[in-house]
């Protein structure tokens, strides 16, 4: 599969999964006004870890059009992980009391990612910004579908249990 193709596949993915959050939680019994902020940071996640997903799987095509590959791809990957690192940033800060131990996990592992992304769209090493960058696309996909499970399958954090 060529890169181009995947970027296209991971935006389609990444709509979807946003489009069935909407409709799951549109047929959900409960009105958006009585969930809980847990509930509401959930799903804000949900849908802000998919569009990100929708933007970067489609920032590389758009700046292919104003530069040569290699440095339209190196710059996408350098946008992608600042903004990554920026986004887990202030998702740490907003974290709820009692997040459940995979988000902990997925946020540290996320952090890794994009430090990655940083030091790989820094220094000459070409032959692995593309593969960081699917990487990274692959894990917000992951990060999105974890979302999605935790809003299917109503996991709470220690706080909502007691």
């Amino acid at each position: 599969m060529e890169a181009q193709d995947f970027l296209i596949t991971v935006a389609q993915i990444s709509i979807a999964i946003a489009g069935f959050s909407s409709i799951v939680e549109a047929l959900s019994t409960r009105h958006l006004q009585h969930w809980s902020d847990v509930e509401r940071f959930k799903f804000r996640m949900l849908l802000q870890v998919a569009a990100f997903a929708m933007f970067f799987a489609l920032l590389p095509l758009v700046l292919m059009q104003l530069w040569e590959e290699q440095t339209a791809w190196r710059t996408a990957l350098l946008i992608y992980g600042i903004f990554h690192l920026v986004d887990i940033g202030s998702f740490i800060i907003k974290f709820p009391s009692g997040v459940p131990w995979v988000v902990k996990l997925t946020t540290f592992i996320g952090l890794t990612i994009a430090g990655l992304q940083i030091y790989i769209a820094s220094v000459p090493l070409s032959r692995f910004v593309i593969f960081i960058y699917m990487v990274a696309l692959v894990w917000q996909l992951f990060i999105a579908f974890l979302g999605f499970a935790m809003m299917l399958y109503g996991t709470r954090t220690e706080v909502e249990k007691k």
